[in-house]
């Protein structure tokens, strides 16, 4: 049991490594999305969506025009709230 548990903590302790270094590739707003999900979700699933939001905006810097040239941290939200459905 004792092993079991230094596992979960050194996992938990990794993915909140990778979280931080994530996190300090997207927009400041994010760090409060992950903070108000903490307490529901382990840090596996955190560090996924994480990454799968990340990809995202990267998704959008290679493929529309507007966004290639902008600093996703500084513009992340302004990109978001520019965003509207296709018709």
């Amino acid at each position: 049991m004792e092993n079991s548990k230094n596992y979960h903590d050194e996992q938990n302790n990794l993915n909140t490594m990778r979280m931080r270094e994530v996190l300090d590739t997207l927009p400041p707003f994010c760090k409060q999305f992950f903070r108000g999900i903490q307490e529901y979700t382990s840090s596996r699933t955190r560090l996924a969506y994480a990454y799968d939001i990340r990809v995202f905006f990267e998704y959008m810097q290679k493929n529309n025009a507007s966004c290639a040239k902008q600093d996703i941290r500084e513009e992340g939200k302004r990109l978001l709230e520019k965003m509207q459905k296709d018709q």
